[in-house]
């Protein structure tokens, strides 16, 4: 299934659009509801993972939005970050986009984890495409 994930970073979101093999929630560390998915990437041939406590979003299928770009170029060239690392303003701008896009296009969402006291999705359990 192919889907795209959505997950934060020290400055804003980034976009990954992999080919899912499976996703759960589950205990990891000290969390009780970590969200553990995995995949091969575009064009790779090697399973991968990624396991998040928060910021993080997956959507059902590839060509979605692109989050809003962290840098801004300047006028002498080069280029610096609208705001410091992990500022919130990042998720704020993010939440309020994807929001937006998902309303309009009726994408569906797989899995909301993008803050830590919720995760939205997976009511039914894990979700596992191997065959």
């Amino acid at each position: 299934m192919k889907v795209s994930i959505y997950y934060q970073g020290a400055f804003g979101y980034s976009c990954e659009e992999v080919n899912l093999h499976s996703m759960q929630v589950r205990s990891y560390a000290q969390y009780r509801n970590a969200v553990e998915v995995r995949f091969k990437a575009s064009r790779q041939r090697l399973m991968r993972a990624r396991i998040r406590v928060d910021g993080m979003i997956v959507l059902a299928g590839w060509g979605h939005i692109q989050p809003p770009c962290a840098f801004e170029s300047l006028d002498g060239g080069g280029s610096e970050s609208r705001y410091s690392c992990f500022d919130e303003r990042y998720g704020r701008e993010f939440d309020a986009m994807i929001d937006q896009y998902v309303a309009e296009k009726g994408v569906q969402v797989l899995i909301d984890a993008r803050s830590g006291s919720k995760v939205a999705a997976l009511a039914h359990g894990p979700i596992s495409l191997a065959a």
